[in-house]
């Protein structure tokens, strides 16, 4: 039975690895010219930009988003911030760091929220704490088109969702459903 165990694991975790390999070489998301994470070369711009004092819902952006290593600066190509005003301390916050160092950070919180939505589901869903479920249950996460889209672009939603799951662990009512 033991030996059962070890070999449906053992079959599991080379599943899991096949489908992340495949999933971050043959089946991404068709990628765009620019730097990694574009949603967050957005945010960054638009915190670099407010840090200026000029108007990061506007053309502004763009001064501050052809600085972004990667972007291509023969071409005005404005992605727009559209995040609320409450965000852009946070994002202005990042803009002080290098680019290089604030998407470190950046992908390291992305990494940290889809860790917290899965570990949360996991809980709540009262799956034993065993690190092969658990691991299983990341790596399956990951591989999913929605988290390889947000981990591709650096959307804020996955932090979004990450923070909510987080609360919602608490058992503390949060008006989200």
């Amino acid at each position: 039975m033991r030996h059962l165990r070890h070999r449906r694991r053992s079959a599991s975790a080379l599943a899991v690895a096949l489908l992340l390999g495949l999933a971050f070489t043959v089946f991404r998301p068709p990628s765009t010219p620019g730097p990694l994470e574009r949603d967050f070369e957005a945010y960054y711009a638009a915190g670099a930009t407010a840090l200026s004092g000029g108007d990061p819902y506007g053309r502004d952006v763009w001064d501050a988003e052809r600085r972004v290593p990667g972007v291509d600066t023969r071409h005005a190509e404005l992605l727009p911030f559209v995040g609320p005003a409450a965000f852009l301390p946070f994002w202005s916050l990042l803009a002080r760091l290098p680019y290089s160092v604030a998407l470190v950070v950046w992908s390291a919180l992305l990494l940290a929220a889809i860790l917290t939505i899965v570990g949360v589901a996991l809980r709540l869903a009262r799956v034993p704490r065993d690190p092969w479920r658990y691991g299983l249950a990341i790596a399956t996460a990951i591989a999913s088109a929605p988290a390889i889209g947000a981990l591709a672009l650096g959307q804020a939603a996955l932090v979004a969702a990450g923070g909510v799951a987080a609360h919602e662990s608490t058992g503390q009512p949060s008006g989200c459903a």
